[in-house]
């Protein structure tokens, strides 16, 4: 899995999660084992995107877990 699917998978998880909400992707790395951390900023409409969402994309067991803050 390269940087760019790895954040769609993670685009697709938030978007499922937090319908209404606008975000950016703050940033994408890859560990060693080749799975990936993206890290989000969000916010619903008319407030600024000060939240935050992480989600850990792994390709090989094809899992994602995410957490965000409330």
């Amino acid at each position: 899995m390269n940087r760019s699917e790895a954040i769609d998978v993670a685009k697709k998880t938030f978007e499922a999660a937090l319908k209404e909400a606008k975000y950016v992707v703050q940033n994408a790395q890859e560990n060693s084992e080749g799975t990936w951390t993206v890290r989000f900023r969000w916010g619903y409409t008319g407030e600024p995107l000060g939240h935050w969402f992480e989600a850990t994309v792994n390709p090989l067991d094809r899992t994602v877990v995410y957490d965000h803050c409330k």
